[in-house]
């Protein structure tokens, strides 16, 4: 095999590489609330798996603990959350997330400086209030 052709088998691996999704294992976590309020708790979620990086989670009206703690590992970082009912309440850690979006009341935090959640690009509240 000649250098040429080598260096552009290699770029062409690279380039497929690179191109390749980072969250290809990520996957949508519905939470249910049923053991506490820890989101890193595998019981809270209806999949039994806590969320990891690139994950959708939702937060439907029928969970049991509305009041959720963000006590995911630092630097995890989800591709969506989304809230499907008011009334959620959230006071404690820190999460991140590309978009968020909810129908009803959401409180993020107790005051605007301290609130635990940071949206990367969109945040949409169809209807309610937010705090």
């Amino acid at each position: 095999m000649k250098a040429r052709d080598y260096l552009f088998s290699l770029t062409l691996f690279s380039f497929t590489f690179m191109a390749t999704p980072m969250f290809a294992d990520a996957a949508t976590r519905t939470w249910i609330g049923g053991a506490g309020n820890n989101l890193s708790s595998p019981a809270n979620w209806a999949e039994g798996i806590a969320p990891v990086t690139g994950d959708d989670l939702i937060f439907p009206a029928t969970a049991l603990f509305r009041t959720p703690k963000c006590d995911l590992p630092a630097g995890t970082a989800l591709q969506s959350t989304t809230f499907q009912g008011g009334g959620y309440t959230f006071s404690d850690g820190s999460c991140r997330t590309r978009s968020l979006s909810s129908v009803g009341d959401l409180e993020l935090g107790p005051y605007p400086w301290a609130a635990p959640w940071t949206v990367e690009e969109r945040m949409v509240l169809s209807s309610g209030n937010m705090r």
